[in-house]
């Protein structure tokens, strides 16, 4: 209703001499270009749309009155955004960017013709392009005056991007430019840049075919006035310097300059001054920048990289310095190293709404990047917190305490590594371990653990490796109420376990990639994520070897008994950018989690749940599943609403509205399944034949707020299929809205 009124008044504040730009199209005649290519070149968009239908912002433009001393009057322009003027000079201005685009990209005989129709002060543009038949590469020559440097070359041909017909685009020619400019600074070449690398094209066959000359001129330069630089040498590290001093006058322009005190470690040449904050061997184990070795642009870049990982260090910065010794070439390397505040302590607190259940909590965590001096991390976290339990007379609260500990190493902490490796490749070692007491009015529970984990990456291609080498966890109910079991069914072999003691021992290994990171292509997002962990194999093989009693439940280490499983986990998700306003995220995650030899039942912690704000949001957090399981609304269903397979499935459209506020239409589908049939969770179990009749359905809408640094979301999911009803009823769509809905308030988006 607010967009139908708005539109009535769409042309309020356009003035009588000018016209709204209503619409603005690309017409193209060859199928090859795709119009979103070419929007970057428009000068002038229309109001923007929501969803492609209602123009919120500028409605919201228009609600305002036209006196501006009214406060009310200035909020609504200040939130919206006024009426998108047709300008004829921006519209030439467009059409000439087109056609100049086009022939860059190989369609030299392009043009374009600009069409307006205007009606009823609104203006429709529409830019129709003629690109006729674009050019293409017929062959490609190489004019080298250095004979190294153009063996060098064409033993990469094969790695060209100038292929015979590929488009005579300038962009590509540039890309070329920079991948041989690579190739030669990655092999010493210092001195070469892209002002060397030329092309001479020859147009003139009138076939719509160009041949091209690819020429590189080595040749001096004159850097200063006393100082010249050899394009076409190889250059050799001589001596690098690095300064750890905040004093940036102590490295100066030249090596004389140096102070004398310098210290000489393993061909380094640390400048610590008079208090050594971190370790010479530190310093030196992250730069692969050595001394006597060959210049290699790719090892700079990745001495930056190494050099970040120390969470001590705030800023590097490296420079070199040419040396000419006769007819060799060679380079100082200085590398100034600014330290970063070495301690912090933060406090948190929070307010929790557990089911109507209200509580606070509080925390402090003290963390130090460089206790050992070696850019170690420790950190300490300690955490209270107490809720008021609605439902019971006695005792009548939850309390919690728990600590978290760790200590990360930014390298591989690893006997059979070489040290070249442990250079090269990006590594935090992490040892871990925590506590957490919690006390209820049914019962006391304590969770303790510990690990050591292994996170890593290779390269700028996005991936990243986590291996958990051991993470342990013991969970202990030292006092459960002698009625607590009372309300449970006697023969749920779920609810029995979830409160036993147990222990679990695991090793898992997660695979991470994105080009979220990398920015090769902004408009097309996408990040995945695998993750396999499997736990008791060792102790089983212990417990054999050592010829151990299994008794009825299994195998028992130190008296308590320990799960054995094993679980992996897929999860893709990816976003495709229409424009800085739209876009269309989706994702798919799938788990299976299998439980054998010591166990019959997975770890309660370790089980699969539906709904929730992440999950399928037509359904409240853990409601869902599995399978046709249908809530019998007493206090076990959170225990008997878990599986041991999940399948998820999301489809959202984002639209930006004003200012920080977004919103987005989702479309929610998937459930978990129990692998085995256990008894208080009928028909979850799942089956080839009849798992997609199961699969709930849900859609929705939703208000983010985008504040750049963090999102909150607020979410409504409605169920539109729920596989827990019978017959018709399960089609929830052809019900109220309001009686299938669900809220959810979030940080983040949901993938």
């Amino acid at each position: 209703m607010i967009g139908l009124l708005a539109s009535c008044s769409l042309t309020k504040y356009v003035p009588e001499d000018r016209l709204l730009l209503d619409k603005v199209e690309l017409k193209i005649d060859r199928k090859e270009i795709k119009p979103e290519a070419l929007k970057n070149y428009i000068k002038q968009e229309p109001n923007y749309r929501v969803f492609g239908l209602f123009r919120t912002s500028l409605y919201i433009y228009d609600f305002s009155g036209k006196d501006s001393t009214k406060w009310f009057n200035r909020f609504f322009r200040k939130s919206g955004n006024p009426p998108v003027l047709l300008d004829d000079e921006l519209s030439e201005r467009t059409r000439d960017d087109l056609e100049k685009a086009l022939v860059n990209q190989g369609y030299m005989n392009a043009k374009v013709e600009t069409h307006v129709v205007r009606k009823k002060k609104r203006a429709i543009v529409t830019y129709l392009a003629k690109a006729g038949e674009p050019y293409r590469l017929r062959k490609l020559t190489y004019y080298i005056a250095d004979s190294r440097i153009d063996s060098l070359v064409k033993s990469d041909s094969a790695n060209t991007l100038l292929k015979k017909n590929v488009l005579f685009d300038r962009s590509l020619l540039e890309q070329e430019r920079q991948r041989v400019v690579s190739l030669l600074r990655n092999k010493g070449y210092f001195g070469v840049d892209k002002d060397l690398v030329s092309y001479v094209a020859d147009s003139s066959l009138n076939t719509n075919q160009v041949d091209l000359e690819f020429q590189l001129f080595p040749a001096e330069r004159k850097v200063s006035a006393s100082q010249s630089l050899k394009e076409q040498s190889v250059y050799k590290i001589k001596n690098v310097y690095i300064q750890t001093e905040s004093e940036q006058s102590r490295l100066g322009s030249t090596a004389t300059t140096l102070a004398v005190d310098t210290l000489l470690y393993n061909k380094y040449h640390i400048i610590s001054g008079k208090k050594q904050w971190i370790r010479p061997k530190v310093l030196t184990s992250s730069c692969l920048l050595r001394p006597g070795r060959t210049y290699n642009e790719r090892l700079v870049e990745l001495t930056y990289s190494s050099f970040s990982r120390l969470k001590v260090i705030k800023y590097i910065n490296i420079r070199f310095e040419p040396v000419y010794e006769g007819d060799s070439c060679f380079l100082n390397c200085f590398l100034l190293i600014t330290p970063g505040k070495p301690q912090s302590v933060s406090t948190e607190v929070e307010g929790t709404n557990s089911a109507g259940d209200l509580g606070a909590a509080v925390s402090v965590t003290y963390q130090h990047r460089n206790i050992f001096k070696g850019s170690e991390t420790f950190s300490a976290k300690v955490r209270g917190a107490y809720e008021r339990l609605s439902g019971t007379s006695i005792n009548a609260n939850f309390t919690e305490l728990s600590t978290d500990m760790g200590l990360s190493f930014p390298k591989f902490i690893f006997p059979l590594l070489k040290t070249e490796v442990k250079r090269r490749v990006r590594a935090v070692s992490e040892l871990t371990g925590s506590y957490n007491f919690q006390q209820r009015p049914e019962y006391t529970r304590i969770i303790a653990g510990g690990g050591w984990r292994y996170k890593w990456s290779v390269g700028r291609n996005g991936i990243r490796h986590s291996l958990d080498v051991l993470d342990v966890n013991y969970v202990k109910l030292p006092w459960i109420a002698s009625d607590f079991f009372d309300n449970f069914p006697v023969d749920n072999p779920l609810l029995h376990y979830s409160y036993e003691n147990h222990l679990i021992v695991r090793t898992g290994y997660t695979f991470n990639k994105t080009n979220q990171t990398d920015g090769t292509n902004k408009n097309n997002l996408y990040s995945f994520r695998f993750n396999v962990e499997s736990a008791g194999n060792s102790l089983t093989l212990l417990s054999k070897l050592f010829n151990a009693t299994k008794k009825e439940n299994g195998y028992q280490f130190l008296g308590v008994n320990y799960a054995q499983y094993v679980k992996t986990e897929l999860d893709y998700a990816r976003t495709k950018i229409f424009d800085e306003r739209n876009s269309l995220a989706w994702h798919v995650g799938f788990g299976v989690a299998c439980p054998y030899g010591n166990s019959e039942i997975l770890p309660f912690e370790k089980r699969y749940f539906g709904g929730g704000a992440n999950s399928i949001r037509g359904w409240a957090v853990r409601s869902l599943g599995p399978g046709t399981y249908r809530q019998v609304g007493t206090s076990a269903d959170f225990v008997n609403q878990s599986g041991d397979i999940k399948l998820e499935m999301s489809t959202e459209y984002r639209a930006k509205l004003f200012g920080p506020i977004e919103t987005a239409l989702f479309v929610d589908a998937g459930n978990i399944w129990t692998i085995r049939d256990y008894k208080g969770q009928e028909g979850g179990v799942f089956k080839f034949d009849s798992f997609y009749k199961q699969i709930a359905l849900a859609y929705g809408t939703g208000i983010r707020f985008n504040f750049n640094y963090f999102i909150v979301r607020v979410d409504i999911g409605v169920k539109a299929f729920d596989p827990s009803r019978d017959g018709y009823e399960k089609w929830r769509i052809r019900y109220s809205p309001l009686k299938n809905m669900a809220w959810h308030f979030a940080v983040g988006y949901p993938f």
